[in-house]
Order: C-alpha cells, then sequence, then structure tokens
C-alpha cells in the first residue's frame, strides 16, 4: 500500500510540474497580446498555411515585419482570411498560392495572388521574398482603411540591381563548376575488390544562351577465390551529356542534347544520341527556366550505338 501511494502522489507531482510548465509557455504570448492591444482602425488577418506549405510558414516573421495589420488565432474572428498553400515547381524550386478571402464582406470576394521561391537562395531569402508577397497583397484591403494614410510606397532600387546577375562583376563569367570522387576499397580471404566514381559539371545560363554539361564515370573490379580459381568481375559506366538552349523570346527557347555512353554492364561499347530540336513553352525568361516549364520534343531521338 505505501508503494501505491508514493506512485500515485509521484503522478500528481508530475501532473502538476507538466501544467505548470505549459501555462508558463503560455504566458509571454498572452502578456503580448496585453501589451498590444487591437487597434479598430486596423484589419484582423488569419494566416492559414494547409498541405506543404506549413513547413515553410514562418508566422512569427510574418507578424514582426507586417505589423500595419492585426494577426488573428482564430479563423472567425479574422476579417481577411489568408489562405497559403504550396506545391512543387520544376528544379526543386516551390510554387506558392496565396488567396486573400475577405470574410468581412457580404460576398467573400478573395484575391489570388502567387510566389516562385528561387532554389538558389537562402532559406531567409525566400522566407523574405514570400513575407513581402504577403504584404503586396494586403495592401488591397486596408487603401480604404484608416490605417492607409500611415503607409507609403517605396520603390527598394537597391534590391533590384541586386537580382540583376552582371558579368562585369563575375570573375567566373556565369560559369558554375561542381566536381566530385569517390572510392572504395575491401578484402577479405576469399574476395576483394575495389571501385572509383567521379563527377564533373558545368553550367552558365543568361538571357541568351543555357549551357549545362556533366560527365559521370564509374569503374568498380572484384575477385573471388573458388576452389583453385579466381573469378574476375569488372564493370565500366561512364557518361556524359550537354545541353544547349537558346532564348527566340520571353516565353519560347530552342535547345537540344548530346549524350556519350559506354556501359560495360549492357555489352555497349559506344552510345551516341542527340536530341532533336526542341520548343519549350516558358512562363519565365530563360534565366530562370529551371522553376516551370513544359518541354513539346518533335520527332524520335537519333541514336546510334556500337556493340562488343
Amino acid at each position: 500500500m505505501r508503494f501505491r501511494d508514493r506512485r500515485g502522489a509521484d503522478c500528481s507531482l508530475l501532473f502538476l510540474l507538466l501544467a505548470t510548465t505549459f501555462a508558463l509557455s503560455l504566458s509571454p504570448a498572452l502578456a503580448e497580446d496585453e501589451q498590444h492591444p487591437r487597434d479598430s482602425n486596423t484589419i484582423l488577418v488569419f494566416l492559414d498555411c494547409q498541405g506543404r506549405a506549413r513547413s515553410h510558414c514562418d508566422f512569427d516573421h510574418v507578424r514582426r515585419e507586417i505589423q500595419w495589420v492585426d494577426w488573428a488565432r482564430e479563423r472567425r474572428d479574422a476579417d481577411i482570411h489568408l489562405l497559403l498553400t504550396a506545391e512543387r515547381a520544376g528544379g526543386q524550386a516551390s510554387k506558392y498560392d496565396l488567396e486573400y478571402i475577405d470574410s468581412s464582406g457580404p460576398d467573400g470576394t478573395s484575391v489570388s495572388l502567387d510566389f516562385i521561391s528561387v532554389p538558389d537562395d537562402t532559406h531567409a531569402e525566400n522566407r523574405d521574398a514570400l513575407t513581402r508577397k504577403i504584404a503586396l497583397g494586403l495592401v488591397r484591403f486596408v487603401a480604404e482603411s484608416p490605417i492607409a494614410d500611415q503607409l507609403r510606397i517605396e520603390h527598394d532600387t537597391d534590391l533590384e540591381q541586386a537580382t540583376q546577375t552582371s558579368t562585369d562583376d563575375d570573375p567566373w563569367n556565369l560559369w558554375t563548376f561542381r566536381v566530385s570522387a569517390s572510392g572504395s576499397l575491401s578484402g577479405e580471404e576469399l574476395q576483394r575488390g575495389h571501385s572509383v566514381s567521379g563527377f564533373a559539371s558545368a553550367n552558365r545560363t543568361t538571357e541568351q544562351l543555357k549551357l549545362d554539361w556533366y560527365a559521370r564515370a564509374r569503374t568498380s573490379r572484384s575477385e573471388f577465390d573458388i576452389d583453385d580459381e579466381t573469378i574476375v568481375n569488372k564493370s565500366e559506366n561512364h557518361r556524359s551529356e550537354l545541353l544547349a538552349v537558346w532564348s527566340l523570346g520571353d516565353h519560347w527557347s530552342l535547345g537540344g542534347t548530346a549524350t556519350v555512353a559506354q556501359r560495360s554492364f549492357d555489352n555497349l561499347d559506344l552510345s551516341l544520341s542527340g536530341g532533336p530540336p526542341r520548343h519549350r513553352v516558358q512562363r519565365l525568361p530563360l534565366h530562370r527556366i529551371h522553376t516551370e516549364d513544359i518541354d513539346i520534343s518533335v520527332l524520335d531521338r537519333g541514336r546510334q550505338q556500337r556493340l562488343r
């Protein structure tokens, strides 16, 4: 009986500690709300991040950066329901859909905007760009409110110039390179082996031309001692590909690919293939071709192979 009483007391103490910790965690948020009571002249916005967008929403950052509206904790209390969703785009980019639903109006009108992240930008840069897009969409709803007189529109020329790549300031002349190599070595009493692989790539993208080249190679050798015989297994796999795309305007470009390959596993001594002219329908300029595009290939790929 003493053991049971002691266990019950321990459980009660643990529950009390958890309840106290939970209450203390809520106190900063409640204190912040008391220190910043709602201004009746501002609109109340509820940020609703759904699906994939949940992992990219930084509510605290948005709240700190956009202080000329109030942020609701419940959707039913808000004047504007901001629904934010996201989906994958090409080249590891993300496309965000922002829908501003006017909950205060009788007809529930809505406004939609979209934002596409840049894969080469950092998380903080994409977060700031998304926050600016959110603020831009909210301007429409505060334009006729008393708070509108306290806002002003600015054009950040430094930000615009920073996003424009200049070949004069780039010592690599817009070329990017990547090189990697790896290997392994193993050995036992009756078997041993090794493998070596390498990869290299070069890329250059301008408003007029996109060049993308890569090459990879892998060689492996394994030996197995069975009775008085040694069995050797060798494998080689090499491949190189070049992509070239020329701009034909803001929405069209023309390009093709050329590939050279060799695979001992398929008994393929040499494989040459060339892509036909390819029409590319783009929603973005050439320098953002990796984010969203649709390829329409015409004709069959020409291919020449030589077997051993």
